[in-house]
């Protein structure tokens, strides 16, 4: 073969290859747009999942909120209540004692008034023992006026000391 098979031959694969990379340079931007196209649907995708998540977290977040609320509702409403019970128990326990009060007066003047009683009947008691003994003494010294008058005397000086002393101490055992 001569030179000019060679240059021949050269030639033709120069256009295969020439025609190849043609073809190889398009495939390339075909791929790069395809890739390009890829890519977006790819970061459409994502932020569709990006938002689809963030809706889930929203969602997420409403309910613990609510579920917070409840609780702090419940825990204000049970408070509430312990108060009010709180207020009634006292309000029952004031009453109690008022009345235990009144009636803690109301033994002491019915104690006081016991007392009265008993030294009124005691001073009653004594004057009627009294009245007896004076109207005792009145009528002996009449039936004895004989002259044996000192011997009478002393016996009726003897039952009135007798008579003060029980006097005496029965108003020591009132007070």
């Amino acid at each position: 073969m001569g030179k000019r098979t060679f240059s021949l031959a050269f030639i033709k694969s120069k256009k295969k290859l020439d025609s190849g990379s043609e073809s190889l340079n398009q495939k390339k931007k075909k791929r790069q747009k395809e890739d390009l196209s890829r890519g977006a649907k790819t970061a459409v995708m994502k932020a569709i999942a990006a938002k689809d998540t963030a809706d889930t977290l929203q969602t997420i977040a409403a309910a613990k909120a609510a579920a917070a609320q409840e609780v702090t509702d419940s825990e204000a409403t049970a408070s509430k209540k312990v108060a009010n019970a709180m207020k009634a128990a006292a309000t029952k326990a004031a009453a109690a004692k008022m009345k235990c009060a009144a009636m803690k007066a109301a033994a002491e003047d019915a104690k006081q008034a016991a007392v009265t009683a008993a030294a009124e009947a005691n001073a009653a008691k004594v004057a009627v023992e009294a009245e007896g003994v004076y109207a005792d003494l009145d009528t002996k010294d009449a039936a004895a006026d004989d002259g044996s008058s000192d011997d009478k005397r002393k016996s009726k000086s003897k039952k009135l000391n007798k008579h003060r002393k029980h006097k005496k101490i029965s108003s020591e055992k009132d007070n």
